[in-house]
């Protein structure tokens, strides 16, 4: 998925759908509508726990995940899914510099 506003109503239905059939999802410049940021956070991070054919995970850019609380959410979903092998998350946690690494 690249370069595109997600919402909600989307995501709701693509997320699910990837579910068990997808090894790689890759994000960059990916976007949420301001007041659908939590929601659509939200939506990923319960597909990328549910999703146990996922193997490797790759969001970049956008400071899409803006707390901590929306980190944490993502984080655990990545660590609860033991599928996942590779893990990239790079300048998406809105802060400046801020990457999977430093996150975990």
């Amino acid at each position: 998925i690249d370069n595109i506003e997600m919402r909600p109503s989307a995501l709701s239905i693509l997320f699910p759908v990837m579910e068990g059939k997808v090894t790689e999802i890759f994000m960059q410049s990916v976007t949420f509508p301001e007041p659908d940021v939590v929601e659509c956070n939200e939506i990923v991070a319960t597909s990328i726990r549910l999703n146990h054919a996922l193997e490797k995970l790759t969001w970049i850019g956008d400071d899409l995940i803006p707390s901590g609380v929306q980190a944490d959410l993502l984080i655990e979903s990545v660590i609860k899914n033991q599928a996942i092998k590779t893990a990239v998350l790079d300048s998406c946690f809105g802060q400046n510099g801020a990457n999977g690494c430093r996150a975990l």
